[in-house]
């Protein structure tokens, strides 16, 4: 029985499974500031200023994950 354990641990650790792995899932409520300015922006032509609120919305919903 323990011999069994063993192969079934061996083998969800090669498939990949391990906690380290997991992938955790962002849900937003409602729409970020930053894009919403953003968007705001490059509909009126301010390429500069929709550049800007962009990046402050990526730096600010990065993940650890994403950082490596």
């Amino acid at each position: 029985m323990n011999r069994m354990y063993a192969l079934i641990g061996i083998g969800l650790i090669g498939a990949g499974f391990t906690a380290a792995q997991a992938d955790p899932t962002t849900y937003h409520l409602s729409q970020d500031r930053y894009i919403a300015s953003g968007n705001a922006a490059l509909e009126e032509g301010r390429l500069e200023d929709a550049l800007t609120s962009f990046r402050k919305a990526v730096k600010k919903n990065i993940t650890a994950r994403e950082l490596r």
